[in-house]
């Protein structure tokens, strides 16, 4: 996978690089070049007023999505404690499950976490919990992958993360895989 740059058609007019959060794209000879840093978020794309930038590599698949439902949280955690921003979330997501008549469920991941009960204060009608030292390192791939089998497995229509520096990273791969 890559994001490929129509080299006639970008004028280096850096608006993608400006919307890039990752700071992946740099302005050369009046040309976008994409670095190493790219996670293939999509936020370049979105703002190319020429249609210069492509993400190529991932093969194209119509989707059903008419068996999807729910309100799905990823709840962070760090050296096995729940990170407050997922408290957060459950509230919101307690407010849109609620609004479109769903459940609302979680998915958390990580080695060690600590009792996950208390998060049910919050509204939350299921959890997933994946408790293994895989997840002890905190690498974004590794995370990306679990979490887009479990949303493959799960079909949450609504999914949402935190915008931690972890999540920032991470969940921008789980929706380029996702196509999402």
């Amino acid at each position: 996978m890559e994001i490929k740059v129509d080299l006639d058609a970008c004028t280096g007019c850096k608006l993608c690089s400006s919307a890039c959060i990752y700071d992946a794209i740099e302005i050369e000879d009046k040309k976008a070049v994409i670095g190493d840093n790219c996670v293939f978020c999509g936020a370049c794309i979105e703002v190319c007023k020429f249609d210069a930038l492509e993400i190529t590599g991932l093969k194209e698949e119509k989707k059903d999505f008419s068996q999807y439902k729910d309100v799905c949280i990823f709840l962070e955690v760090d050296c096995g404690k729940f990170l407050e921003v997922g408290k957060e979330l459950l509230s919101i997501g307690r407010v849109l499950a609620d609004k479109l008549g769903c459940k609302l469920k979680a998915i958390v991941l990580g080695h060690d976490i600590e009792d996950p009960n208390n998060m049910f204060e919050y509204g939350l009608d299921r959890l997933y919990m994946a408790d293994d030292s895989l997840f002890k390192d905190n690498i974004d791939d590794v995370f990306a992958k679990a979490i887009v089998k479990a949303i493959q497995d799960f079909k949450p229509e609504i999914f949402i993360a935190g915008a931690t520096s972890f999540g920032r990273t991470m969940i921008p791969k789980v929706a380029a895989i996702l196509k999402t």
